[in-house]
């Protein structure tokens, strides 16, 4: 009886592990695909690439998971961490700012852009798609006229090991700091996203809105709360990536917002709200970052890696919907 008990409660996690998180199985696939197809992509530099590309959009894709789980989502991330770091990198430079000073100049930029999405979307009343889409053209032309087009460059040597060094010898498999900010915007998002009143009001929230609000949830408050937190996160990703790239570019996070809810959704949390795991959102960053780091050295075009960005997004949001018509 016991051993039935057992293998019961085995089959029932095994269950939930395939629903929560089938993306690891087309992980390790792709992973195996890329490994066959091309000798360099298990390579210790290649390894490093895609782990820096991975912390990048997966810490974007952070704050987006916030947003979609309240039933939201935001456009304006992508714009937001260019202008962010367009703000970091001119306030060094230009102005001769300390790293640390002009880190919260950025994020209290980050901050008011995700104030003005919350205020476009709860006081408003304007539909998130419109409101964080407004966001965005302003965002992205804000940094235009700020750079007249142009990369920020000569940037001080003291912010290179945020992008570009790692704990330890890279020739051995040393962790770049860039993956280490990741895992502790990760655990905090965790814990606040399974441990906290907030986390649990905003799964609420998403589930049905309505029942939420007659049961006592500020879900106005929640849902600028929830746009406050992706425009402070996008600004944490800007650092990490102007220190990357060693210059801060006004079109740096192009299609940064398409990216973060792809993986999102493709790790697992409802397009419509109320469902979702952060470690889901790891590994649809992490299969993001292989499969375009896959294509790259298999010498995908660029255009056609473009058409399978938007093939995955449509694939991930078709499975989403169908799996919640199912569900109902």
């Amino acid at each position: 009886m016991e051993n039935s008990a057992t293998g019961s409660r085995f089959k029932n996690t095994f269950a939930q592990f395939n629903s929560n998180y089938f993306i690891f199985y087309i992980l390790i696939g792709a992973g195996v695909i890329f490994s066959v197809l091309s000798p360099n992509f298990l390579s210790l530099p290649n390894i490093m690439t895609i782990l820096k590309q991975t912390s990048i959009i997966a810490v974007v894709a952070v704050g987006q998971f916030f947003v979609l789980v309240g039933g939201d989502f935001d456009l304006s991330v992508g714009s937001t961490v260019s202008l962010t770091g367009v703000v970091f990198g001119g306030a060094m430079v230009i102005y001769g700012m300390n790293p640390v000073v002009a880190f919260i100049f950025a994020l209290l930029v980050g901050i008011s852009i995700g104030l003005i999405n919350g205020f476009l979307v709860t006081k408003v009343g304007l539909p998130a798609f419109i409101g964080t889409m407004a966001t965005m053209m302003s965002c992205s032309g804000l940094s235009y006229l700020i750079t007249k087009a142009a990369p920020i460059v000569n940037l001080p040597d003291s912010i290179a090991w945020i992008g570009r060094q790692a704990i330890g010898d890279v020739r051995v498999f040393g962790v770049p700091y860039l993956t280490i900010i990741m895992i502790a915007v990760f655990i905090i998002a965790y814990f606040v996203s399974e441990k906290t009143n907030f986390g649990r009001h905003i799964f609420a929230m998403g589930g049905n809105s309505e029942a939420a609000y007659l049961s006592g949830i500020n879900t106005k408050g929640y849902k600028l709360t929830t746009f406050v937190l992706a425009g402070a996160i996008a600004s944490i990703a800007s650092v990490m990536l102007v220190s990357r790239l060693a210059a801060a570019d006004p079109n740096a996070g192009s299609g940064y917002e398409f990216e973060s809810i792809t993986a999102c959704v493709i790790g697992g949390t409802a397009i419509t709200g109320g469902k979702g795991r952060i470690i889901g959102v790891l590994l649809g960053s992490i299969f993001l970052a292989l499969l375009f780091n896959g294509m790259t050295l298999t010498n995908v075009n660029t255009f056609v890696q473009q058409i399978m960005k938007g093939i995955v997004l449509a694939v991930a949001v078709g499975i989403d919907v169908n799996k919640n018509r199912k569900a109902a």
